[in-house]
């Protein structure tokens, strides 16, 4: 299952990234997309699947986001131009739909590398961290007295709804 929430702070962080990047062209969206992936992935956590896929959706969505700006000042640059008329125009366009299609695809693959690293980080940062009722195993007895898992007495609301106790 998809975690939007993980998905869209990798995409804002790319995003503001991928803006700051355009001072060093090559190496700044670079960096922008590895980023925004590991924030994903790490965000995401599970497995190392999950990192990549959350990844790669993030800086999908952020290269078309980076390059629709783009690609609509080519379009209407080459509306006012008119050199080659209606026949450049639709080469203009037909341009822009590969150049989108080409960054997205490269911010895409840059971030599932960065959401698998950001998964593997989560890993390892979940397999050292105390027990608690939050991160407690999913096999775990849901009867188990609250007083086990390092909390007081009385369990939270949310996670009374969630745990389905009355």
């Amino acid at each position: 299952m998809t975690n939007w929430r993980a998905v869209g702070i990798g995409l804002a962080v790319e995003f503001v990234l991928g803006i700051v990047g355009l001072i060093v062209p090559g190496v700044g969206q670079f960096v922008a997309g590895l980023v925004g992936g590991f924030v994903a992935g790490y965000r995401a956590g599970g497995t190392v699947g999950s990192g990549l896929w959350h990844g790669l959706l993030a800086g999908s969505l952020g290269g078309f986001l980076l390059a629709i700006p783009v690609g609509i000042a080519v379009s209407v640059a080459s509306i006012e131009v008119g050199i080659l008329g209606q026949l450049g125009s639709l080469l203009a366009g037909l341009g822009t739909m590969l150049f989108v299609l080409v960054v997205a695809v490269v911010l895409g693959a840059n971030s599932a590398l960065g959401g698998i690293i950001g998964s593997l980080v989560d890993a390892g940062r979940s397999r050292a961290a105390p027990r608690n009722s939050r991160n407690r195993p999913k096999d775990a007895d849901h009867t188990t007295a609250a007083a086990e898992y390092e909390e007081s007495s009385s369990p939270r609301l949310t996670d009374t709804i969630l745990d389905g106790r009355r």
